[in-house]
């Protein structure tokens, strides 16, 4: 289950590394990185702290990689995220492979070489992970989406009904 409870959004040269952490604490992330290519294109990152990844993952089967789980339950969350927007705008999306990032969340997004005026859209809220009778485990989460401008732009229209415009 996700909540999600603020968007917020920003150039990344403008971008406030604490609204950005919102709900998050301490300097690293547990991250998934994934970029996605098509008319919609850009990078996206799902950050949650370290110790609710650990905690989050230990719920599931204990006998595959941790580390490697993470990575692809955060590429489903994320290419769940993506793949609606892409449908929403009626365009088509590509997505590369993930990857774990583990580092402070601005050092992740500037990691990216993204320029400077690229937008942020923050999306912060809480993943649940519910395993059969074992009480609900809930973490905060990020998901940070770097956009081009212009894909804002088709977004938002999009959004708006007024469909895509690129």
């Amino acid at each position: 289950m996700i909540d999600l409870e603020a968007v917020t959004s920003s150039t990344l040269s403008d971008l406030d590394p604490d609204l950005a952490a919102r709900g998050l604490s301490g300097d690293l992330v547990a991250g998934v990185l994934q970029r996605f290519e098509g008319r919609l294109t850009g990078t996206a990152l799902l950050a949650m702290d370290p110790g609710d990844a650990l905690l989050w993952l230990q719920r599931g089967d204990d006998d595959a990689d941790p580390l490697g789980r993470f990575v692809d339950w955060g590429s489903r969350i994320l290419a769940g995220v993506m793949l609606t927007l892409a449908s929403t705008l009626q365009q088509d999306v590509t997505l590369a492979e993930p990857t774990l990032d583990e580092r402070p969340l601005m050092a992740a997004l500037l990691g990216t070489h993204a320029p400077s005026d690229t937008m942020v859209l923050s999306l912060h809220g809480e993943l649940g992970f519910p395993v059969s009778d074992i009480p609900e485990i809930r973490a905060p989460f990020s998901i940070q989406l770097l956009l081009e401008p212009k894909i804002v732009e088709i977004l938002l229209a999009g959004l708006a009904g007024d469909g895509p415009s690129a």
